[in-house]
């Protein structure tokens, strides 16, 4: 469940006509599934997460990790998600599943943990960081100070360029935090990051939510059934109905129509910059209409206040690098056979656990909670509130009052009778609005 959650940027289904490379014995896919791997894909019923262009990169001396491909499939008779196979790399002999024993299979799963926070960190970067930089460019280039809809692009991507400076001294240079702690150093990360622009990142219109992961066959599937919890969906579909509400208000308390969004030559410009100048792909060319500005405005907001969140910040710390289970490297070589004796030496030592430990707790947005920097409180920021009129002040007050609400929904998230929240084995509360970043930087 944590690639419904935790890690939602790896996960798609499988469609029926496609050729897996991965592929997993029947008798032992029908001890695991009822039915065999091809059944369950002509059913819609399979899903890949694939990271083996990992296998590309080059690995820091003395650090270890695999490039894996994992499927998981929706059980027949329960519904359930769950996991099937693991391979470390493409090519590799060794194809895990849960009916091997619980030291191979703790230590397939921990190979694939560690795969996907490297993908979340390096997905961000491009994802989040590379196109709001381009936004919020083109938006300089292109709006007075006092423009609303500059104020609000200025509003959710606050101290945008802040990261830049503290990755270039601390994160990506040579002997800097990323080398010390992942399988690959700060060259590799920048390298994966341009990877993933040009494969997945770049275009913004493709990468709505919604068109996103009904494109992912995550949502929306005509091939194969409905998922029983995507908890991450679930909570990110809440908040971005509550921005897209805001917004949507904030646009009409500046525009009376459509012809309004026309004669506004400012607007006009910038779409003009970012389709054009920032060359940002699939950004729309032209605008004449309000709801076409909502759309691009919650996009954006989805990206800093939603995106940014799940995949960095808070859930470092509390979710996706959480050792034992989530070491940002292996220590020891793969096996090459099964029956690992002990998980104990491929995982960090006690100063590469405190390294790890330090260096994902300094991500952590503790101090902004219910706080104006906070997504519950994001459109109560002085300055910001100070400039906005009357009409977009009561938008303001009902989102606030809106993400209060989900507040108390998520603070009250606890296990059920059956172990279970959000059909998880563990509380996941990423997305509180009270605790949750709404804006780039603090």
């Amino acid at each position: 469940m944590e690639r419904l959650s935790v890690h939602p940027e790896s996960l798609r289904r499988v469609k029926p006509d496609e050729r897996v490379a991965l592929r997993v014995d029947d008798k032992i896919a029908r001890k695991i599934t009822t039915k065999t791997q091809r059944s369950l894909q002509r059913e819609g019923r399979l899903f890949i997460v694939d990271h083996s262009t990992l296998a590309n990169l080059t690995l820091t001396k003395g650090h270890y990790g695999g490039a894996c491909e994992a499927l998981f499939f929706i059980h027949p008779v329960s519904q359930e998600f769950l996991p099937l196979a693991i391979r470390p790399n493409n090519g590799s002999p060794l194809v895990y599943t849960p009916l091997d024993e619980e030291n191979d299979w703790t230590l397939a799963k921990i190979l694939l943990n560690m795969n996907d926070v490297w993908h979340n960190q390096s997905y961000h970067l491009s994802a989040v960081h590379v196109t709001s930089d381009l936004i919020y460019m083109s938006a300089t280039r292109s709006f007075s100070d006092m423009h609303p809809v500059w104020g609000l692009i200025r509003r959710v991507a606050a101290n945008s360029f802040a990261y830049r400076v503290g990755a270039s001294e601390t994160l990506v240079n040579p002997g800097g935090e990323i080398e010390k702690n992942f399988a690959w150093n700060g060259d590799q990360a920048i390298e994966y990051s341009k990877q993933l622009w040009q494969s997945e990142c770049a275009p913004w219109q493709a990468n709505y939510l919604e068109t996103k992961l009904t494109r992912r066959g995550l949502i929306n599937c005509e091939y194969g059934p409905k998922l029983k919890s995507f908890p991450y969906y679930d909570d990110a579909s809440v908040i971005l109905g509550a921005l897209r509400t805001f917004i949507t208000a904030y646009v009409d308390a500046y525009y009376t129509s459509d012809h309004a969004i026309t004669a506004d030559k400012e607007l006009v410009a910038w779409f003009h910059e970012a389709a054009r100048a920032a060359d940002i792909v699939d950004f729309p060319a032209s605008i004449s209409t309000k709801s076409e500005l909502v759309a691009v405005l919650s996009h954006h907001a989805y990206l800093i206040s939603v995106l940014h969140g799940s995949l960095n910040r808070n859930s470092l710390v509390h979710y996706s690098a959480v050792l034992p289970m989530h070491p940002l490297s292996l220590y020891q070589p793969l096996p090459k056979k099964k029956g690992v004796s002990s998980l104990e030496p491929f995982l960090p030592d006690l100063d590469a656990s405190v390294l790890q430990i330090a260096l994902v707790a300094t991500f952590n947005q503790a101090p902004i909670a219910d706080t104006s920097d906070s997504l519950r409180f994001l459109s109560n920021e002085t300055e910001f509130h100070s400039r906005i009129n009357n009409k977009a002040r009561t938008a303001a007050k009902v989102y606030s009052a809106t993400l209060s609400r989900f507040s108390k929904e998520v603070k009250g998230r606890k296990l059920g009778r059956d172990g279970c929240s959000q059909g998880m084995p563990f509380v996941w509360n990423v997305f509180d609005p009270s605790t949750a970043p709404g804006i780039m930087a603090a």
